[in-house]
């Protein structure tokens, strides 16, 4: 049995249980070891697919703020003029109120968006998603995890949940492998049809392992 939470072609489905059989049937392995290669090819496609955030926020997501927000301008210690207070949208729709100076940073006023951005605007956890298909690769099938990237995108036990185990009840055995990414946007970058296409893609890997082989074998023979 194969769950996706998402609107995926159950042909697609059908074709990837297919391709993680042929390791059963054409290579004798059990049932437990084809569905494990199978889905460590759909989570490698799944983290192929995933986009990586940029260091800095878009320059949409900096703004001033409206007067219905908040207050809008602050006349900073030893200033005139009041400056604009800016707004930092993070991913997910959170936003961050910004007074226009810093203390650590000698209460220089912020003028612009692209000032702004220079300052408050990094992505601190950038490359999250990504890391976040490594765990599954780390902590189920014990492979190690290439994507190194930012050290401070951290995954902990509130972004992934998952498991891969056999069930023997009586002569009946099945394998169960529940993988579920609870990153709150990752339906948002990763949608339905990126899902599919990520399926699409272990499927054509699998198979392609098997035709290399038997074009090997046959060119041994000849």
């Amino acid at each position: 049995m194969l769950d996706i939470s998402a609107n995926v072609h159950q042909s697609t489905i059908r074709n990837f249980v297919k391709a993680c059989d042929r390791y059963r049937d054409e290579l004798g392995n059990s049932q437990a070891v084809a569905i494990r290669r199978g889905v460590i090819h759909l989570v490698r496609s799944l983290r192929k697919l995933t986009p990586r955030a940029k260091k800095q926020l878009p320059a949409g997501n900096i703004r001033r703020a409206r007067p219905d927000e908040t207050i809008s301008y602050v006349t900073p210690k030893g200033k005139k003029k009041p400056l604009p207070r800016w707004i930092i949208v993070r991913r997910g729709g959170k936003r961050i109120y910004i007074k226009p100076t810093h203390p650590r940073e000698n209460e220089v006023p912020v003028k612009s968006r692209a000032e702004a951005r220079r300052r408050w605007g990094q992505n601190v956890r950038w490359g999250l998603a990504k890391k976040s298909w490594g765990w599954f690769m780390q902590a189920l099938f014990h492979k190690s995890n290439p994507e190194t990237g930012n050290p401070k995108a951290t995954i902990d036990n509130r972004m992934t949940e998952g498991y891969y185990r056999e069930v023997v009840t009586g002569s009946n055995q099945r394998v169960e492998a529940l993988l579920v990414n609870k990153l709150d946007y990752i339906s948002t970058i990763l949608p339905s049809h990126m899902v599919e296409g990520a399926m699409l893609s272990a499927t054509n890997s699998i198979n392609a392992q098997f035709e290399e082989g038997h074009a090997k074998a046959r060119k041994e023979l000849t």
